[in-house]
């Protein structure tokens, strides 16, 4: 089973444990810490999603820009 995939011109995934930017003790699936966190979209529409599950129609909060 693949755990780590890095692809440059496809898809990429990690399939155990966490990751961390900025950190080298993760907490979360996903942690940043020390610094800021930047989503961008070049065609000024970029959106932001949280919530549970993994389709917006599950998202608590959504942000667009």
């Amino acid at each position: 089973t693949t755990k780590v995939k890095l692809n440059s011109s496809g898809d990429s995934y990690f399939t155990g444990g966490n990751v961390g930017i900025g950190t080298t003790n993760p907490q979360h699936t996903l942690t940043v810490g020390n610094g800021d966190m930047m989503i961008f979209d070049s065609s000024d529409d970029a959106n932001l999603y949280f919530g549970q599950g993994n389709t917006v129609d599950n998202c608590t909060y959504f942000h667009s820009i």
